[in-house]
């Protein structure tokens, strides 16, 4: 999932920073495409380990509450600046409307690291 995926220019990412409304385009499970909006904040830096490796990354979560409180939903994600990605997303969502509850996790598989400093 992503989330109006750029922070505008001279943005500050630093703990405890945090945006509200953002809007997102979310696919739903038999229903299709819905538009949300989304309280978003930057919690911290985490170590993170996926298949790709290991990385020092910022821990940015997300929270909605949908079609008149009846869907939540809930999104982590972590950014390493050194993969310059997204290398870990999490989310979850709960319907009272639907009654579907789903959880997804994503994580980045392969990242070509650079060669050591003065190596081609």
């Amino acid at each position: 999932m992503e989330l109006s995926p750029y922070l505008p220019p001279g943005e500050k990412v630093q703990p405890g920073r945090n945006w509200r409304d953002v809007g997102v385009e979310i696919p739903f499970i038999n229903i299709g495409r819905r538009s949300a909006r989304f309280d978003v904040r930057i919690t911290g830096q985490e170590l993170v380990v996926v298949p790709a490796g290991r990385f020092n990354a910022w821990k940015i979560e997300a929270h909605s509450d949908l079609m008149s409180n009846q869907t939540k939903v809930d999104c982590a994600c972590w950014y390493a600046p050194e993969a310059r990605r997204v290398v870990k997303t999490m989310s979850k969502s709960d319907s009272a409307f639907t009654g579907l509850r789903t959880e997804e996790t994503y994580e980045l598989l392969s990242f070509p690291q650079a060669p050591p400093h003065g190596q081609n």
